[in-house]
C-alpha cells in the first residue's frame, strides 16, 4: 500500500464529488482520515498510527485507525508567513530507550538572543528533538537540535527530515530564496552558513567527526549542497542511498540521488539545463 499527502492544487477533482481523478487504473484512492488543516508532513508510529503537522497552527497531531485524537500532542507559536511554519517530522524509536520526534519548524526569535544577530527579521528556523510520552498523549522534553538562518524572505526554508541508517538525523534548508553563499555555488558569496543543503547531525545535534565536505563547523554540517529547495528526502530500504526532490524556478524539478558530499547545482544548473 503507498500512501501519499496529495498537494490538492495539482490534481483534478469530479465536479460532483471530493475525490481525485486518476488516469492510472492500476491507482485507486482511500480516504485515511480527515479534519487536518494545511498538513505539512507525517510520521508512523505504528501502521494506522501517524502524527501529522499542521503548518500554520504548529501542530503535531496523532491519527488513530483513521481518528484524530481529541488534544494535539504539541502545539507551538510559529511562523507561518509564505512557507514558513510546522515543516517537518521524523520518528526515532529506541530499543529499550525513549522514542525521539524530531520537528523542524520556524520560530519567532527572540529579540534579545545574541546568536540570531545575524536575522534580519526575529524568526529562526530550528530543529529540535522531542521525547514521546504515551501515557500523557504529549511530546516533552524539547531539546534543541539547529538553530538555522532566516531573512526578510518567506520560502525556501525546507524542513524536511528524516533518520538515516546511520541513525543520525538528515535535514533540507533551502536557499531562503536568493540568499547567496558559497553552499550555492557563488564564488563571490557570503561564507557558508547552514542554507542550502543537506545537513546530517547526531541525534543530540552533533555534528559527525568525519564530514563529507571538511571537519571545520558549519561545513562539517553538509552531506550535500547546492539545493535550491526541498520537500522530500528519503532513504531507500534496499540500498541504504539518498534520495531528495528539489524545487525548479518555473521549469527544471529534479529527483536526485544523493551521494556523500554531493552539488546538486544550484544556482548555477538545474534540471537538466546548461550552465546559465
Amino acid at each position: 500500500m503507498l500512501i501519499c499527502v496529495l498537494n490538492l492544487h495539482n490534481i483534478a477533482f469530479a465536479q460532483d464529488t471530493k475525490e481525485p481523478i486518476l488516469s492510472d487504473p492500476q491507482l485507486t484512492t482511500e480516504l485515511v482520515g480527515d479534519g487536518i488543516s494545511f498538513p505539512t508532513s507525517m510520521a508512523f508510529l505504528g501502521p494506522d498510527d501517524i502524527l501529522i503537522l499542521e503548518k500554520n497552527n504548529g501542530t503535531v497531531k496523532r491519527m488513530v485507525n483513521g481518528e484524530l485524537l481529541n488534544e494535539p500532542l504539541l502545539q507551538v507559536n510559529v511562523s507561518n508567513q509564505g512557507e514558513r511554519g510546522m515543516l517537518g517530522i521524523a520518528v526515532q524509536k529506541n530499543n529499550g530507550g525513549p522514542t525521539y520526534v524530531f520537528l523542524y519548524y520556524s520560530e519567532p526569535a527572540p529579540s534579545n538572543d545574541k546568536n540570531l544577530s545575524h536575522i534580519v527579521e526575529p524568526t529562526v528556523n530550528r530543529l529540535y528533538r522531542y521525547e514521546l510520552d504515551l501515557n500523557q498523549g504529549r511530546l516533552i522534553k524539547p531539546m534543541q537540535i539547529l538553530a538555522l538562518p532566516a531573512t526578510l524572505k518567506t520560502n525556501h526554508n525546507g524542513g524536511v527530515v528524516t533518520i538515516g541508517p546511520d541513525n543520525n538525523v538528515y535535514t533540507v534548508v533551502g536557499d531562503l530564496v536568493g540568499h547567496r553563499t558559497l553552499a550555492q555555488n557563488q564564488r563571490s558569496g557570503n561564507d557558508v552558513d547552514g542554507t542550502g543543503g543537506i545537513l546530517r547531525v547526531t541525534p543530540e545535534g552533533k555534528p559527525l567527526d568525519h564530514g563529507t565536505i571538511s571537519n571545520s563547523y558549519p561545513l562539517n554540517l553538509y552531506y550535500a549542497y547546492g539545493i535550491r529547495n526541498s520537500f522530500g528526502i528519503d532513504f531507500d530500504p534496499i540500498t541504504g542511498k539518498l534520495w531528495d526532490t528539489e524545487n525548479g524556478d518555473a521549469y527544471g524539478d529534479e529527483i536526485n540521488l544523493v551521494e556523500p558530499n554531493f552539488n546538486s547545482g544550484w544556482s548555477r544548473v538545474q534540471g537538466m539545463s546548461s550552465l546559465y
